[in-house]
C-alpha cells in the first residue's frame, strides 16, 4: 500500500472517530443514559487517545524513515561514499527510498569516473612536467618562466649557473631583485602589443634585450617570450 493511501486512511480514520464519539455523545445524553457532564470529557479524551494513534502512526509510516532516510543520505555524503543505503523494512516511503538508491547508485558511478578522469589528467601532466625538467636540464642557456606580475615560476639549472645560487633566485620570488625591470617591462609591453594587434600568431614571437643585474655589476643579454594558455 502506498505511504498515499494510508495516509487518506489514517485521516478518514481520525474524521470516523471523531464523528462516532460526537454521535455516541449526543445519543448518551439525549436518552439519558450518561450524564453530560460524563459523556462529553470520555469523548474529549476519545479524540486525544485517536490524534495519538494517528501521530504514532504518522511517525512510523513517515517522519521514522524520512529521518532514516536523511540520515543515510548525510553518511552517504560525509562519512562513507562507498557504503551502501540501507533500506528499512516496510519501504513505507515507497519509491522515494529506490529513486534515492538509484540516485547514490548515480553519484557513485559520476564520482568514480570524476576521480578516474582526474588521476588520468594529474597522469599526464606528471609526465609533460618530467619532460618539461628533461629538456630544461638539457638546456644551455640560462631560463626563468614568470607570471604576468613578474612573479618567478620556473628556473632552470643553466640560471642557476649564470645568476648563481642567489636567494631572490626562488620560486614565486620577484624578478626585479635580480634583474633591472625596465628592459624587462619594455619588452614585455612590445609583445604584448603584438599580442593585441595580431592575436595568437605571434605565440613563438621573441624580443631580444639587454639588461643589466639588479646590483648592476653583469650585462645579460636575454630573449623574452610570452606563454599563451590554451583555449
Amino acid at each position: 500500500m502506498s505511504a498515499r493511501r494510508r495516509f487518506w486512511i489514517l485521516f478518514a480514520l481520525l474524521a470516523l472517530a471523531g464523528a462516532g464519539l460526537v454521535i455516541a455523545g449526543l445519543w448518551l445524553t439525549s436518552s439519558g443514559l450518561l450524564p453530560a457532564g460524563l459523556v462529553w470529557p470520555g469523548a474529549l479524551l476519545g479524540l486525544l487517545a485517536a490524534h495519538a494513534i494517528v501521530w504514532v502512526a504518522l511517525e512510523r509510516i513517515w517522519l521514522g524513515p524520512s529521518t532514516a532516510l536523511a540520515r543515510e543520505i548525510q553518511l552517504l555524503i560525509h562519512a562513507n561514499a562507498e557504503r551502501p543505503l540501507t533500506v528499512p523494512a516496510g519501504r513505507s516511503l515507497g519509491p522515494l527510498w529506490d529513486a534515492v538508491v538509484a540516485l547514490a547508485e548515480q553519484w557513485r558511478r559520476s564520482r568514480a569516473e570524476h576521480d578516474l578522469a582526474l588521476a588520468e589528467a594529474l597522469a599526464k601532466v606528471r609526465q609533460q612536467q618530467s619532460r618539461l625538467e628533461a629538456v630544461l636540464r638539457d638546456l644551455s642557456d640560462g631560463l626563468i618562466a614568470c607570471s604576468a606580475d613578474r612573479r618567478i615560476l620556473l628556473v632552470n639549472d643553466a640560471a642557476v649557473r649564470i645568476l648563481g645560487a642567489l636567494p631572490e633566485l626562488g620560486l614565486d620570488r620577484p624578478l626585479d631583485a635580480l634583474i633591472a625591470r625596465e628592459p624587462i617591462s619594455h619588452a614585455f609591453e612590445l609583445l604584448r602589443d603584438r599580442l593585441r594587434e595580431e592575436g595568437p600568431a605571434t605565440a613563438g614571437a621573441r624580443e631580444e634585450f639587454v639588461c643589466a643585474t639588479a646590483g648592476g655589476d653583469r650585462l645579460l643579454r636575454c630573449r623574452m617570450a610570452l606563454i599563451l594558455e590554451a583555449d
